[in-house]
Formats: structure tokens, C-alpha cells, sequence
């Protein structure tokens, strides 16, 4: 009989977690009553279908959850009224910069809310390939 384990292991940043996020476009939205977004930022607003956008969202937890909450990102065509992309899963999955300049194959690994300390900064990367369908417009 095999048997196989799977896990994941952090790392934890302790001297920057807690500083105040610097977000190219600020908000303060309160999400339910544990965390805020705080702010985003967009890799620019001239991409075109068949490119990827990068889409940090700065969160800031309020106090602890014991539910392991979900980021769902759409991206809505108002002229035909229709659904053109979406993406969704538990914060920080894609965590694109993380991999920056590392070679081989990577993999995701989330950082549930659950484990979200209160007061701590969470940056939430999203890489979001725009298809090749999509109309011309503005974001």
C-alpha cells in the first residue's frame, strides 16, 4: 500500500505584513466584517484580447474567520449584456511575483482567510489572460 502526503508550507514575512498597503488605485471596502479591500492595482489599461493583465488586490483583515473565503473576478461585456472571463479561488493562489525569475514548474498554493491575522496586509495576485473573443472597450 502507498500512501501519499500533501501539504503546504509558508513562509512569513513578519516585518512587512503588517505595514500599510501603497495600492496604485485605493478603496476602502469592508467585506463582510473580517477583512477590507484596501486597494488594487492593474498592470495598465491598455491591454487587448489575447494579452494577460495583472491584478494585485491589497486586503486587510479585520479580525479572524474561521471560513476559508473565495476571490471571484469577472469580466462583464455590458453591451452584449454577457459574461466574457472569469476567475475565482482561495487569495493569493496565482502569486505570480513569488515565481518571478524562478525556472522550472510551479505550483499554487492559497493562503486562506482562515489563517489571516488581524491588521495584516494580504497581497492577492491574479494573472488574467483576456480572451481573444473579447470586444474592444475600456476598463
Amino acid at each position: 500500500m502507498t500512501t501519499t502526503f500533501a501539504f503546504s508550507a509558508y513562509t512569513v514575512d513578519n516585518k512587512t505584513r503588517f505595514l500599510p498597503a501603497q495600492p496604485n488605485a485605493p478603496l476602502n471596502v469592508q467585506v463582510g466584517d473580517f477583512t477590507a479591500l484596501v486597494g488594487y492595482d492593474v498592470s495598465n489599461l491598455q491591454n487587448r484580447p489575447g494579452q494577460t493583465i495583472f491584478l494585485t488586490m491589497w486586503w486587510q483583515s479585520i479580525k479572524s474567520t474561521p471560513t476559508d473565503y473565495s476571490v471571484f473576478i469577472h469580466l462583464w461585456d455590458p453591451v452584449q449584456q454577457k459574461l466574457i472571463g472569469n476567475w475565482g479561488g482561495q487569495p493569493v493562489t496565482s502569486a505570480f511575483s513569488v515565481w518571478q525569475g524562478v525556472a522550472g514548474a510551479h505550483f499554487s498554493v492559497a493562503y486562506p482567510t482562515r489563517v489571516w491575522e488581524p491588521g495584516e496586509i494580504i497581497k492577492d495576485e491574479w494573472k488574467l489572460g483576456i480572451p481573444v473573443n473579447t470586444p474592444t472597450g475600456t476598463l
